[in-house]
């Protein structure tokens, strides 16, 4: 969007009247592995290579895949205390002047990725599901790592936007367009207490 022109998103918002707005994204810490490899291709946070593809940015690199549970805790995860307080202030100014300026309801989408759906990108789809299966060890630990810095995120986020919202979004990725990932049995055992804890 250029400087000063009209926001093509709030125009089709407006044409299509919907009565809600969305404030907030994935919170990308400073102290994190994220870097720009070029203008199609970067490495996220976690470190994570994408590329983009013409439609996706398409996740190229798996980089926890060959790690065991006991070499998670050395891996150099993101770093939640350094989000800048100024990048929460200014999203805590949106979502206020949404709140004193207009009739919408405002959604604060969540800033941080799934347990699961990171597990399936740092470690491949096919190499996670494994270790759902045969290495519970790993999979708890890292699920108890992404949960924490989960927890630390969503203080703060929350804290800044919460007298301003009305309700918020929370994603993760439990299947695919015909089936899900792993049985309902396996869900509760194994997700379900940290997708709750996020939640609570």
């Amino acid at each position: 969007v250029v400087a000063g022109a009209p926001d093509p998103k709030e125009a089709l918002l407006q044409a299509l009247d919907i009565d809600t707005r969305g404030v907030g994204d994935i919170l990308c810490p400073p102290k994190s592995l994220y870097r720009r490899l070029s203008d199609t291709a970067y490495i996220d946070e976690w470190g994570i290579e994408r590329r983009y593809t013409g439609l996706y940015w398409d996740i190229v690199n798996a980089p926890i895949s060959q790690l065991s549970a006991g070499d998670l805790d050395d891996y150099p995860w993101p770093d939640p205390d350094s989000i800048p307080e100024e990048a929460l202030l200014a999203l805590r100014d949106r979502a206020k002047a949404l709140r004193e300026e207009t009739d919408f309801l405002i959604c604060a989408s969540h800033p941080v990725y799934g347990v699961f759906e990171l597990g399936l990108w740092m470690c491949g789809f096919e190499e996670f599901m494994v270790r759902m299966y045969e290495d519970e060890p790993f999979v708890r630990r890292f699920f108890e790592i992404v949960l924490d810095y989960q927890r630390h995120v969503i203080r703060r986020y929350y804290g800044h936007l919460g007298p301003y919202i009305d309700y918020t979004s929370s994603g993760d990725d439990f299947a695919t367009q015909s089936s899900l990932f792993l049985s309902p049995a396996m869900f509760r055992d194994m997700i379900a207490p940290y997708f709750a804890e996020r939640i609570r």
